[in-house]
């Protein structure tokens, strides 16, 4: 015997199977090639196409830059060096002196993960020299939403 406030079989508003899998999968987070750590990795190749590399200033990782300004320091003492006509010992000696006078403190990221793929030690947000903290949050599935393994020509 049938209830007389049961829902009836063909009400437009009773939730069917496949309807609620439909619900599941939209709700669901999206995997997408441009999502790395939560993050969308395609801003970043949307400012390179706009503006290149100069305007990624702004994402750059500070780990990276330190170590980038390093080995500018290292390079123009051994440029030094060359000029004076410096070898051997003496190139050593004279290099080390130049990069004490320009040494830095070591810069630490409140943000440094280490990243569970990689056998150096290099933090989990560190993408093509920018930190993919910088970039906005993946909203999961967006105009650009690119699934794994599909690819844009």
């Amino acid at each position: 015997m049938q209830d007389d406030k049961s829902i009836p079989v063909d009400d437009p508003d009773r939730p069917t199977r496949s309807r609620l899998m439909n619900e599941r999968i939209e709700k669901a987070p999206a995997l997408c090639r441009h999502q790395k750590w939560g993050r969308c990795t395609n801003h970043f190749w949307e400012i390179m196409k706009k503006s290149g590399k100069s305007g990624l200033a702004d994402y750059d990782c500070l780990l990276w830059a330190a170590k980038l300004e390093k080995i500018d320091h290292y390079s123009e003492a051994v440029w030094r060096a060359k000029c004076f006509g410096l070898t051997g010992p003496e190139r050593e000696k004279f290099v080390a002196r130049q990069l004490a006078r320009k040494s830095a403190p070591e810069p630490t990221c409140p943000d440094f993960r280490s990243d569970p793929t990689s056998r150096s030690i290099r933090c989990r947000y560190f993408y093509l020299q920018v930190c993919l903290l910088k970039f906005p949050l993946c909203p999961g599935r967006c105009e650009d939403f690119l699934p794994p393994g599909d690819q844009r020509s």
